[in-house]
């Protein structure tokens, strides 16, 4: 892996690096399809017992005019920073798993909307906590603000039909069914194959399943909607484990802000590391 060049113009060998080096607190990736983005550190662990646990790392995300990570955000850091600032470890995101019915069949829609204004995770936060009290969090499929969620996921391909009624966790040791897995790539959209590759890179000499996947019984989806209701979880990521059915009252792990350069123009002496998120 090669140097990077860090605000102030500073160089380090990644494989040296250390959180507590001054004047290192943001990082630069370059995806290949969403441009820029400017990635803050992360936030210290919010506890298991943290009911407001995701209210803080929203909070935290959004200082300096930031915005919580997305799920393929956190593995694009994860694949770029390998071992550095808890990135390969639990990730809170603002992506949601939004659950609904029709006819008997059980189906999940992805959505991570980066205005913060519009995203049903940042917005819906206290709502998604206050639910859990009681239940878990439903709204109207008719719902004006559903209804366009669901349309886009539509027109993004993040719709996937829930087949495994009985057990959906995926535990996946080729490379070829991975890429194949619907879940992954409706969450980790364009990067999927790039962070998959990177899983079994990784995980290649270890007694484990390079990619893991674990979300909610598509029969407990559809008893509980009935057809005329959504259930919303979050989606969270843990290195080779995806988890898409998370309540919005287990908000442990860790929170990065991000923030999105446009333009090429912006890029300067004055901006982090760069590094091109690439294999090889």
């Amino acid at each position: 892996m090669t140097k990077g060049e860090w605000r102030g113009e500073r160089f380090i060998n990644w494989g040296s690096f250390s959180r507590n080096m001054p004047n290192i607190n943001k990082f630069l990736i370059n995806t290949p399809h969403r441009g820029h983005i400017e990635a803050g550190m992360s936030s210290e662990r919010t506890g298991c017992r943290n009911r407001d646990g995701l209210v803080e790392a929203i909070k935290y995300a959004s200082k300096d005019g930031g915005i919580l990570q997305s799920l393929e955000e956190a593995a694009a850091f994860n694949l770029n920073f390998p071992g550095i600032d808890n990135g390969s470890k639990s990730q809170i995101t603002r992506t949601a798993a939004i659950f609904y019915a029709n006819g008997r069949s059980a189906y999940v829609a992805f959505t991570d909307d980066r205005d913060p204004k519009a995203n049903i995770v940042i917005t819906g936060a206290k709502d998604g906590i206050t639910a859990e009290e009681s239940g878990l969090w439903t709204l109207e499929k008719r719902d004006d603000r559903i209804r366009h969620l669901l349309e886009l996921a539509r027109q993004n391909k993040r719709v996937v039909k829930l087949d495994r009624p009985r057990d959906e966790i995926y535990k996946i040791s080729e490379i070829g069914l991975a890429k194949k897995n619907p879940i992954a790539k409706a969450t980790l959209c364009e990067f999927a194959d790039m962070y998959i590759d990177g899983l079994f890179d990784r995980y290649k000499d270890m007694n484990d399943y390079p990619l893991q996947i674990h979300g909610p019984v598509a029969a407990n989806i559809l008893d509980r909607n009935l057809g005329s209701k959504v259930t919303i979880l979050r989606v969270e990521i843990n290195d080779n484990h995806i988890y898409f059915g998370s309540p919005f009252t287990n908000g442990r792990g860790y929170a990065r802000g991000v923030k999105y350069l446009d333009t090429q123009a912006r890029l300067g002496k004055d901006v982090v590391a760069s590094m091109q998120v690439r294999r090889g």
